[in-house]
């Protein structure tokens, strides 16, 4: 064109005139541009020929930022919402139950919504508002709501409740085929005027990930008010248009999709001068805080010192300038000219953090807040607790709201909160934090609606494992990386970061978060899409060529079932199809590399990837299969026996239920199965916990246990091979082996260890053994002398000549310790024997947590076991003798890991909480309370057992 590019942006076409076409098959084409004045060209276009195919009369340019380019091709996407409609045709649902309260706020009155005793065409969820709705106007005025009433522990309660009933919902089998509709307000959407109500938006993203977990269960709609007309038919329409979330608005039903930011014109260029005093982080005079310390702050901190020129820093974090690495972080910044202060500070402690604020000197006064600090406690919904969602809300929204509050008096340049794409997109295994998240992003909302800065910047995996990601191991990076999110290397995440901070930067005008993250948007369009990437997917030819997990793979493996010869060949087929989802989900690229008689567990599932392997197994059988499924069935063999055997049943009529509506763990409890009235002890069991009789219900069962069929020679039982083998989870024929004893309560077993195992493959072997009598034909043992003869046995028939060391979990350590003094009476002690958190059955510590580790039980049962009358006997009938037995010394070097949470409000009467042993020689404190220990913290637990191995099973040879 004869003139270069603009210096502060790129010109791009935006007006088309007197625009005329000839039709041409010319596969090139020569384009001559011509200059019609300061920002229009006129265009011919002609073929090799010179033939002309079409001509330009004007074409205006406008010029967009390079930041708003960058951004429209780069891994940056904003939330929008397109308009969707339902086809024609009858709408499925004519009949409304309601899962919990009406709310008139929400739900109109009249509406026809009422608690049912008979199986609805679907549910309603009302989530009632949060008392924290809103942020008020500004410093000292009042807003929507009453400062007094912005309470982050209002939202708490909020989620707390609905998670309750989403709890209750998943318990209840005679709704499983039933949707369950959450319908907020102010969560989320286009909000207009009206203020985000964050605990809404919590429980948004909560049910974003629980839809992960369990398709088809669940939907969203948010809405602007109660409408008593509409919302009926809308409620319809959505469930009609099978999109899981959505919002209401002015009648018109709207679904939220990733989009691309758009290529906005860039703005007048300010002054040199003014862009050097004042960047997008504030002047240099200014201080920037940083909240959250870690390799993250090290990372931040560096990058706004180098390339935005901030000299004051305040960080704070619970460590403060002891934190690793901040004395030499703050040596290498003076050297470069700024000034960082590293405070110990808890900032969802509101008084401390407003004397850390008040401590900021006069001549560097604020002028930017970076809000970092986070928790991970990751778990399927169904194993949450109030207490656990609340410890991920607190360093996310509530640290967020202090912040927010307390600096309203303050010039902020920025308000910049890291949140995660958890929040927008929902995770599987995370809806704590994606709760966290969402409420994180729409508290932002909430303050550029009153017109505050505030940027989320709603990331995606990081390449640096490091801070809440330490504890990732390589399974749950494999599952991040199938979901095609590649992480970003630091490098990377920082240019995002001076992209959509930048001047020229359009951020949402809705306040919604900026989601940055890898995408492989063409691999996701092989199989299933995730309905937020539907605008973005570019669907390759396998999308109709029958791809794994869409409706066409579902019809062909229909289609070989159906035309199978016998049913042998069908169960062939299903084998197949098991291995080959299996090695998917593991990240293998070959099915062969797994073994139809392997167990799930020795190959490296845990809860996580068994539930992602059962949905895709539902999705493409179309079979209704218990979250369970995997670890019940053991083998890939085994699974595909029960897939053929639940295809065949599929169909048959199931028992009615109609269970007293309850919430929680005594939901759970009193959830009725189809094998109800086969299993008494099942019932009666539940329904005392139900009621709160938990020592009478616990009594049932220690007598009933006394009417099992019971062995009195471990040898002979061990000879007869009718118990349980021992497990191979990892085989190195060269290191000790680590045997894994499983607890003896109901839902115990090797399962237990799938994580906690993984963290020791590349050094020890490691096997798990299971306690008797946990299916219907294992006999429990008469005595503990007859279980721990038959334990050990096995393992010296098992692991001849092998060095053992022995580690149980909770009740299951003291199996290891029982067994670890039976080896030594035969002269074949273990090198080393560690307890998990394990308390002698007696210990007030822990049975006034009784009703607190049944209730965990429960909310853990459709991930584990079935609680069913043979496994809560077997349960009865180890504590029937554990009441009796005391553990003998054992000469083996022994380790008690203790949790330093308790489970619950610890009563003064109960003596001290915390584990005790007689006999242990080092006693290490982790992370967690006495679940959590060995789910989101177990790699931390993983780590100190095997420092503590490692020093313990040195050799004179190694030193």
């Amino acid at each position: 064109m004869g003139a270069e590019d603009p210096p502060d942006g790129v010109p791009l076409p935006f007006s088309w005139q007197r625009v005329a076409i000839e039709p041409s098959d010319a596969p090139v084409l020569r384009v001559l541009l011509r200059p019609d004045g300061p920002d229009t060209v006129a265009a011919r276009i002609t073929d090799p020929s010179g033939r002309t195919v079409a001509t330009v009369g004007a074409l205006t340019l406008r010029t967009a930022s390079t930041a708003a380019l960058r951004a429209s091709s780069g891994p940056v996407f904003h939330v929008g919402w397109t308009p969707v409609t339902a086809g024609p045709g009858p709408r499925p649902v004519t009949r409304w139950g309601l899962l919990g309260p009406r709310d008139e706020r929400l739900l109109p009155v009249g509406f026809p919504a009422e608690p049912l005793s008979a199986t609805p065409d679907a549910m309603l969820l009302v989530c009632p508002p949060s008392a924290g709705t809103g942020t008020g106007t500004s410093a000292g005025e009042p807003g929507d709501v009453p400062a007094r009433d912005a309470d982050p522990e209002a939202v708490h309660t909020v989620v707390s409740g609905v998670l309750d009933r989403l709890q209750a919902h998943l318990a209840d089998d005679s709704t499983a085929r039933t949707p369950l509709v959450v319908l907020t307000r102010g969560a989320t959407g286009p909000l207009g005027a009206r203020p985000a109500d964050l605990g809404a938006a919590a429980v948004r993203g909560m049910v974003s990930a629980a839809q992960l977990e369990h398709p088809d269960r669940f939907v969203l709609l948010d809405i602007d008010g109660p409408d008593p007309d509409g919302l009926g038919g809308a409620l319809a329409d959505l469930l009609a248009t099978g999109e899981p979330r959505a919002a209401l608005r002015g009648g018109v039903l709207y679904a939220p999709r990733l989009v691309r930011p758009p290529a906005t014109t860039a703005p007048a260029p300010a002054s040199a001068e003014a862009a050097r005093s004042v960047g997008a982080f504030g002047p240099s005079e200014g201080t920037v805080l940083l909240s959250g310390g870690g390799a993250l702050a090290a990372v931040l901190a560096r990058h706004l010192v180098a390339a935005h020129g901030v000299r004051h820093l305040l960080v704070l974090s619970r460590r403060g300038a002891d934190a690793p690495g901040m004395p030499e972080l703050t040596a290498e910044l003076a050297e470069a000219g700024a000034e960082l202060t590293s405070l110990r500070c808890d900032v969802t402690d509101r008084q401390t953090l407003a004397a850390a604020l008040a401590a900021i000197p006069e001549r560097h006064p604020l002028c930017a807040v970076v809000h970092t600090a986070g928790a991970l406690d990751d778990g399927l919904l169904d194993g949450l607790t109030g207490e656990r969602v609340a410890a991920v809300l607190r360093p996310k929204l509530d640290a967020a709201h202090h912040l927010d509050r307390l600096t309203r008096g303050a010039d902020l340049s920025a308000f910049v909160v890291f949140s995660s794409a958890a929040g927008v997109l929902g995770s599987p295994g995370q809806a704590s934090y994606s709760a966290a998240n969402a409420a994180l992003d729409a508290l932002v909302a909430e303050r550029r609606r009153l017109g505050l800065p505030g940027l989320s910047l709603a990331w995606g995996p990081w390449e640096r494992a490091s801070g809440m990601t330490a504890e990732l191991g390589g399974a749950d990076r494999r599952r991040i990386d199938r979901r095609g999110a590649r992480g970003l290397s630091d490098e990377e995440a920082m240019a995002l970061l001076d992209t959509v901070c930048a001047a020229d930067a359009a951020p949402p005008e809705d306040g919604s978060p900026v989601v940055l993250a890898h995408l492989d948007l063409t691999a996701r369009g092989d199989g299933p899409v995730h309905p937020m990437l539907r605008s973005l997917v570019r669907r390759g030819p396998a999308a109709t060529t029958g791809a794994k997990g869409t409706p066409s793979a579902a019809a062909a493996l229909r289609h070989r079932l159906d035309t199978a010869a016998d049913a042998p060949e069908r169960e062939l087929i299903l084998r197949e199809l098991v291995l080959a989802q299996a090695a998917e989900v593991l990240g293998h690229t070959d099915s062969g590399a797994l073994s139809a008689t392997a167990p799930f567990l020795s190959v490296g599932f845990d809860s996580l990837t068994a539930v992602e392997l059962r949905n895709r197994l539902a999705a493409l059988t179309g079979l209704r299969l218990r979250p369970s499924a995997v670890f019940d069935s053991a083998t890939p063999a085994a699974l595909a026996a029960r897939l053929a055997t639940e295809a065949r049943t599929e169909d048959s009529p199931r028992p009615a239920t109609a269970p007293a509506p309850v919430t929680g763990a005594a939901a759970s409890s009193t959830a009725t199965s189809d094998t109800d009235t086969d299993d008494p002890v099942s019932v009666l069991f539940r329904r005392a916990c139900a009621l709160g009789r938990i020592d009478e219900g616990i009594a049932l069962l220690k007598n009933a246990s006394a009417l099992r069929p019971a062995f009195h020679s471990g040898g002979d039982l061990a000879a007869t091979g009718t118990g349980p083998r021992l497990l191979r989870l990892n085989e190195r024929a060269d290191a000790p082996v680590l045997v894994c004893f499983g607890s003896v309560v109901a839902l115990g077993g090797a399962h237990q260890y799938a994580r906690f195992a993984a963290r020791f493959r590349d050094r020890y072997a490691v096997a798990a053994l299971d306690a008797p009598g946990f299916t219907p034909e294992e006999e429990l043992p008469a005595d503990m002398a007859a279980l721990l003869d038959f334990q050990a046995t096995t393992l010296l028939r098992e692991l001849p000549g092998r060095r053992l060391v022995l580690a149980g979990s909770s009740s299951g350590g003291t199996l290891a310790h029982g067994v670890a003094a039976a080896l030594e009476q035969r002269g074949e002690g273990p090198a080393a024997v560690v307890l998990l958190d394990t308390y002698l059955s007696d210990n007030q510590g822990i049975t006034q947590f009784n009703d607190v580790l049944l209730g965990g039980m429960f909310a853990r049962e459709d991930r584990a076991a079935p609680m069913d009358g043979t496994r809560l006997t077997a349960m009865g009938g180890y504590f029937r003798l554990l009441d009796a037995w005391s553990p003998p010394a054992v000469r083996a070097p022994l380790l008690l890991v203790r949790a330093s949470t308790p489970l619950g409000r610890p009563s003064a009467e109960a003596g001290d909480w915390r584990s005790s042993w007689a006999g242990a020689d080092t006693v290490l404190d982790v992370p967690g309370d006495h679940f959590s220990i060995m789910e989101e913290h177990v790699a931390t637990t993983g780590d100190a057992v095997a420092d503590w191995l490692g020093t313990t099973l040195r050799t004179p040879d190694d030193l």
